[in-house]
């Protein structure tokens, strides 16, 4: 018989009734576990997650997450975005839903419901700074032209 063992990384005091380690399957999208592996239309859920690229990761009506997304990164830096078709459940996040998930494939946050302007604060959250704001490159560049 085999089995496997998933960990989910501890996150603040709202996920303090969660077990650390649990079975894979078991894990429904909570922060702090691993993006779970879905199949799509010919591409797995951990296969849309990119090096060094954040994921939102929608529901089925996902559209105003999708604009969020782009209000947040408007240049496509650093977040892409993929929209289920089906198996949502197992994310848990429902149809209106998002998950953001971290390039480690490290769940960072979780909407159960539509709440597209929680995104810019969840990615504050994830980057340490707000979207478009890059403290070491901004740092750089005074020393470029002589400034501290």
């Amino acid at each position: 018989m085999h089995r496997a063992i998933g960990y989910r990384y501890p996150l603040a005091r709202r996920d303090a009734h969660l077990p650390v380690a649990d079975e894979p399957g078991r894990w429904r999208g909570e922060p702090g576990t691993r993006l779970p592996h879905l199949w799509l239309t010919g591409v797995s859920t951990l296969d849309l997650v990119r090096d060094g690229r954040y994921l939102l990761l929608t529901g089925t009506a996902g559209q105003a997450w999708e604009q969020a997304a782009r209000e947040a990164d408007p240049a496509g830096d650093f977040l892409d975005v993929a929209l289920l078709s089906r198996g949502t459940d197992r994310c848990g996040i429902g149809e209106d839903g998002a998950l953001l998930v971290r390039p480690d494939h490290v769940i960072a946050w979780r909407a159960t419901h539509a709440t597209p302007h929680a995104l810019a604060a969840a990615l504050t959250r994830a980057l340490g700074h707000p979207p478009g704001s890059y403290p070491a490159a901004e740092g750089a560049a005074s020393q470029a032209a002589g400034q501290t």
